[in-house]
Order: C-alpha cells, then sequence, then structure tokens
C-alpha cells in the first residue's frame, strides 16, 4: 500500500519537502503512521509525535484504520495569541 502524506509549517521545513510516500506492507493506525514517519525521517521525531493525523480532513484518533485511498496529513500543534 502506498500513501501520501502532507507535511506542513515545520514538519514541511524540517523535511524540506511537502510530501512523504510510504509504501507499507499492510494498513496501519493513525499512531503506527506516525511511527513510520518518525523511522524513515528521525529528524521529524519530538514534532511527529505532537502532531494530529487528518484523514480525508477530519482529524482522527491514534488507533483508527488509515486505508490507501486516504488523503492523509500531518498537523503541528499551533499557537496563536
Amino acid at each position: 500500500m502506498t500513501l501520501v502524506v502532507l507535511l506542513f509549517a515545520e514538519l514541511r521545513k524540517k523535511a524540506g519537502s511537502d510530501r512523504l510516500i510510504l509504501t507499507l506492507s499492510q494498513p496501519v493506525t493513525a499512531a503506527e503512521l506516525v511511527q513510520v514517519v518518525i523511522q524513515l525521517r528521525p529528524e521529524l521525531n519530538g514534532l511527529a509525535q505532537r502532531c494530529s493525523v487528518s484523514r480525508n480532513g477530519e482529524i482522527i484518533k491514534s488507533e483508527d484504520k488509515i486505508n490507501a485511498s486516504d488523503e492523509i496529513a500531518l498537523l503541528p500543534p499551533v499557537s496563536g495569541g
């Protein structure tokens, strides 16, 4: 299964790209996806662990499954004032 994971803000800066293309042997949960991203791109470690995972435009829980056809994005925490 091939997934395109969109990256925003600081994640995009650290990765040097606005997306990662992952090839996985089986479906994963949102939490497992974050771990795969960290394994492939260790420079994203601290930030990726604090990100929300969006599936098809909606934030999902860590135990929710991701399918090959889903649009996935990692959304870093935001702060404002």
